[in-house]
């Protein structure tokens, strides 16, 4: 159970930057409609990522003790 969150976790990390970086570079070209929708998604996998942490941090102290 504790990969099946750290998997995600990582995932949804690689979701984030990916969109983050991907709003950047919409934003040096100008294209604000892509720009809106990449930090939209960055949001929600941003989100996703600290729940999906918050989860996993839970799991290994309730296995440490």
């Amino acid at each position: 159970m504790l990969y099946f969150f750290a998997f995600f976790t990582l995932l949804f990390f690689v979701g984030a930057m990916k969109s983050f970086f991907s709003s950047i570079e919409s934003l040096k070209n100008s294209n604000i409609a892509r720009f809106n929708k990449a930090a939209n998604t960055s949001i929600v996998f941003g989100v996703l990522f600290v729940l999906f942490l918050l989860v996993t941090i839970a799991f290994i102290f309730m296995t440490l003790q």
